[in-house]
């Protein structure tokens, strides 16, 4: 991991830091993104495969890319904007900076439920492997030139104690191993929804208190 994450992750530990990196908590779900790259090559027209099938296949056989350009191939700004807890530009730079450090990539998913319409498209997404060991994402993508993945929705049944553990299990390189096993056990202890709303919502105050009170 480069200098520049690793003072964004030591800033996220101390009290009052105005901005708060998710110390890559949503970093496995951009690996996603990155297997939508392929979307563009069915053709419906043509035989090709059914929309649903490409985003199906390609989510579950392209997972963890760490190519670059796949940041703004595949997923829109408000995307990168909510998983990367930046915004605009800033949001473009820590998503490439990201794609370097695959230590909580998933180890794989399972797409079920897509569900096209249009130019809009929803799917569940199951992970197993990175901090989302266990859990299941409702997302949702737009085709804007090929299939892009847009927002995350929903947490489904979201278990805050394994997220928490998986947390721990696997920080990110630049956070000491006994600050990310004090955040990851105020993540398990946590309130369900108010936990999933703050990783949903793209804002870093949200997530700013579980980090500041580990920074002693």
């Amino acid at each position: 991991m480069r200098c520049a994450s690793c003072a964004r992750a030591r800033a996220a530990l101390r009290p009052g830091a105005e901005t708060v990196r998710s110390a890559r908590i949503l970093a496995c779900v951009f690996a996603l993104a990155a297997a939508l790259a392929l979307a563009a090559c069915g053709d419906d027209d043509d035989g090709g495969t059914s929309d649903e099938d490409e985003i199906e296949t390609v989510i579950e056989e392209s997972v963890g890319s760490d190519d670059p350009a796949a940041c703004t191939e595949v997923a829109t700004l408000a995307f990168l904007e909510q998983t990367e807890l930046a915004r605009g530009d800033a949001a473009i730079a820590s998503c490439v900076e990201s794609t370097q450090d695959p230590s909580d990539d998933p180890d794989s998913v399972e797409v079920s439920e897509v569900e096209v319409d249009g130019s809009t498209a929803t799917a569940t997404v199951a992970f197993e492997g990175g901090s989302f060991d266990g859990q299941s994402l409702a997302v949702s993508l737009i085709d804007d030139g090929g299939w892009k993945l847009d927002r995350i929705d929903d947490l489904i049944d979201f278990d805050v104690a394994r997220f928490g553990e998986q947390f721990a299990a696997g920080p990110p390189a630049a956070l000491p191993a006994d600050k990310a096993q004090c955040v990851g056990d105020l993540f398990a202890a946590a309130e369900p929804d108010k936990l999933e709303g703050a990783i949903l919502s793209g804002d870093p105050q949200q997530l700013a208190p579980y980090f500041a009170a580990c920074a002693g």
